[in-house]
């Protein structure tokens, strides 16, 4: 089954550079003179937006693992901008790498209460109710934050991972097929599409969908990876590991190609340790 991504986007902190200037003298001099210039003190720097503030904390407590500290500060963001999507992603991702997963869905469900018109808490709150394995919980919230961001492709993208684990290949298309239109660039997005395709019997659009991939994006590792996992699941297992050996070229490091292509040929070599000789 497909695996929830996690994936997160981080922004860098941008400093703020305070200026101060001078101003001519408001005196009168004589008129074939020039008033002397009189340098003027300058001007206290304004405090940096609370986001911005709080975001510098996070960063550097995060960078530095102290996760407790980050997640104060990555709170007093969220409190800060609750309309911003940003400190919603620092604060899963802290729960995430300090082992407070399990934490995760009653802290989002408090911002859901205090924020009814926001469509981030539910977002997040499925989010990790998925990471636990919460599968219908996560089918409602993340369907309680899509009625409420229909647009979001992301929020698509997740709820068609839910469904796909629940069972429920129909929807899953119809929903990835959705983040796939609203974000038509991701390989990550078209390749949970091709699998739930695939399974579901629909592999001509599958097939449509891989074309429609290379067509629109450069070639990437992520890409190919992508056509790969449709080939594994086809169980065209020699399509699959030229794909994944693209992928390889393009990307050396690209872990999740190399782990798939290891089992493969770790795969074939016991079919033939195991067929009869001849």
């Amino acid at each position: 089954m497909t695996k929830l991504l996690r994936a997160a986007v981080w922004l860098a902190v941008v400093p703020l550079l305070a200026r101060c200037g001078a101003q001519p003298s408001p005196g009168a001099g004589p008129p074939s003179e020039e008033a002397p210039a009189v340098t003027q003190p300058a001007p206290p720097a304004a405090p940096a937006p609370p986001l911005d503030a709080n975001r510098a904390r996070f960063l550097d407590h995060f960078a530095k693992r102290e996760y407790a500290q980050a997640l104060d500060a990555a709170l007093a963001a969220l409190d800060a901008a609750p309309a911003d999507r940003e400190p919603y992603m620092m604060v899963s991702k802290t729960l995430i790498e300090s082992g407070r997963d399990a934490d995760g869905p009653a802290l989002f469900a408090r911002y859901a209460a205090k924020r009814p018109d926001r469509a981030e808490p539910w977002f997040f709150r499925g989010f990790h109710e998925a990471r636990l394995g919460r599968w219908a919980d996560a089918q409602a919230s993340l369907e309680r934050a899509a009625a409420m961001a229909p647009s979001d492709a992301e929020t698509r993208f997740r709820l068609g991972l839910v469904l796909q684990e629940r069972g429920d290949a129909r929807r899953a298309a119809e929903e990835l097929r959705r983040a796939r239109d609203l974000d038509p660039g991701s390989a990550g997005k078209a390749a949970a599409l091709m699998v739930v395709l695939s399974a579901a019997g629909l592999d001509p659009e599958a097939e449509r969908v891989a074309a429609e991939l290379g067509a629109r994006t450069p070639p990437s590792a992520e890409a190919r990876y992508a056509v790969a996992r449709l080939r594994l699941k086809q169980r065209r297992w020699t399509d699959a590991e030229a794909a994944l050996r693209e992928a390889l070229e393009i990307d050396p490091a690209f872990e999740p190609a190399r782990r798939d292509l290891n089992l493969l040929l770790d795969r074939a070599g016991q079919a033939q340790r195991q067929s009869p000789p001849r």
